[in-house]
């Protein structure tokens, strides 16, 4: 009963390592179209010869499409497009494949003409090649293609090469992979297998491509060959992304501080680990800028460009905004609290007023002509420059003008304490409406006063330069 046991469970288990065996790699490099035959038919064709192959359950099968969705073509970019024998030998091999097949079709009279070769990519060498000649038909292409994939792999004739692929075929080797520094990913015949320190069990013998990825660093890649049983002490060394930063300047000769270090203009810094930085470049007409620097781990070098020129007229720009210079605007507002003082006694007073005000130079002199009128027939004119002012607000306005009651007027002074615009909404760039909002608004001229405590309204500003 119990040798019963143990037979099944040898059996079970030599069952399990025949299914969980990893086939050969085998790539199926793109069909060529050639003279008469469209690129859409020769893919097609491509497709099926993968089918084919993949039915014959002796490899594992990937297609040339196959490596736009894997990271091979990140560090091989400059073979991506190449369809050259040479190219097709160096993918293969990078990618870890004992094989590929490459072929073409093309139309010659009235037939055509498909030529396929089976090649080891460890040798580079063609294993098994044929040539196949069908007439012109569609259906005629698709009936061939089956025969064509038995006879390429047709085991009479190709019997040593798979003894050597397939009966010396174990999966009793292994890796014992560490990196410097430790962390780095491990992908091993483009499969994912884990992260540095790494032991690898029940691997096949024969060629494997390791790589080895960690963020600031170079990947890394390693080709081994694995004997029988052996367990492969793998020792890689990762090299940190050195990227390199060029400065310009306009106009150039200005000085770069950059990692405690001083350049000049046009400058090229090498040596440079992916990362973020702040750069400070000094000229003596412009001053200094303080540019942020982002260095990618996949650009080689970063490039930056400071014109002093163009960053001078925004910080212009920006500031005439902010002090609101040359900011023109008109201000209709109604006055609460108004009291009105003449001959006679001091009168409540409904005030409605209207000013223009233009900032020529901010903070010390801004022109303003201002207008009032009250319901209890006091009118007033005036002129007077604002000594703080900006666009959204003027403190302490003083000007001389000339009030008119119902007994008389005269030349006289005007003030105002504080008044501020709150925007509501920007028409274009340099156009705003604005709410209006003033406290503290005094009148005299005569014997005629008027004063009022707080004033709303509304205004349109524009930039006049």
């Amino acid at each position: 009963m119990v040798k019963c046991l143990l037979f099944i469970i040898m059996f079970f288990s030599h069952l399990v390592n025949l299914y969980s065996e990893e086939f050969p790699s085998l790539i199926v490099f793109n069909v060529i179209a050639e003279e008469g035959v469209t690129k859409g038919k020769a893919n097609m064709l491509t497709e099926i010869l993968i089918d084919e192959i993949t039915k014959l359950n002796r490899f594992k099968v990937i297609g040339q499409k196959d490596l736009d969705s894997m990271f091979f073509w990140e560090q091989n970019k400059q073979l991506k497009n190449c369809t050259d024998s040479s190219c097709l030998a160096q993918i293969a091999g990078a990618m870890g494949a004992e094989y590929y097949v490459e072929g073409s079709v093309g139309q010659i009279g009235d037939r055509y003409i498909i030529a396929i070769k089976l090649i080891n990519a460890y040798k580079v060498e063609v294993v098994n090649r044929l040539i196949s000649k069908v007439y012109k038909s569609d259906n005629a292409l698709l009936d061939e293609m089956p025969k064509i994939v038995k006879e390429l792999f047709d085991p009479k004739r190709l019997k040593k090469e798979f003894e050597d692929v397939k009966g010396e075929v174990f999966f009793t080797s292994g890796l014992d992979i560490v990196s410097e520094p430790v962390g780095a990913k491990v992908i091993v015949n483009n499969e994912y297998k884990g992260v540095t320190p790494l032991k690898i069990e029940k691997l096949r013998n024969g060629r494997h491509v390791i790589v080895a990825k960690k963020e600031g660093y170079k990947d890394e890649v390693v080709n081994v060959i694995l004997n029988k049983d052996e367990i492969k002490p793998v020792m890689i060394k990762l090299r940190k992304k050195i990227c390199s930063v060029s400065v310009e300047t306009v106009p150039e000769s200005a000085e770069v501080f950059f990692q405690g270090k001083k350049y000049y203009t046009p400058a090229r810094i090498e040596n440079v680990t992916p990362g973020k930085y702040e750069m400070k470049v000094y000229n003596k007409k412009y001053g200094e800028r303080k540019v942020p620097v982002v260095v990618m781990d996949d650009n080689e070098e970063t490039k930056v460009v400071v014109d002093f020129e163009a960053t001078t007229i925004d910080a212009i720009k920006k500031y005439k905004k902010d002090s609101g210079t040359g900011y023109f605007t008109i201000d209709v507002f109604y006055s609460f609290g108004g009291t009105s003082y003449g001959d006679e006694d001091p009168i409540s007073s409904h005030i409605l007023q209207l000013r223009t005000k233009l900032n020529i130079f901010p903070f010390l002199i801004t022109p303003q002509f201002q207008f009032l009128a009250t319901h209890s027939k006091y009118y007033s004119g005036s002129f007077s420059l604002v000594a703080f002012s900006t666009q959204r607000f003027e403190l302490f306005t003083f000007g001389v003008g000339y009030t008119q009651g119902p007994l008389g007027g005269g030349p006289g002074a005007v003030f105002n304490l504080y008044r501020m615009n709150i925007a509501l909404h920007s028409i274009t760039r340099n156009n705003d409406f604005h709410l209006f909002i003033g406290f503290v608004d005094g009148y005299s001229g005569g014997n005629n006063f008027v004063v009022s405590l707080i004033s709303l309204g509304l205004g349109w500003g524009s930039y006049m330069f």
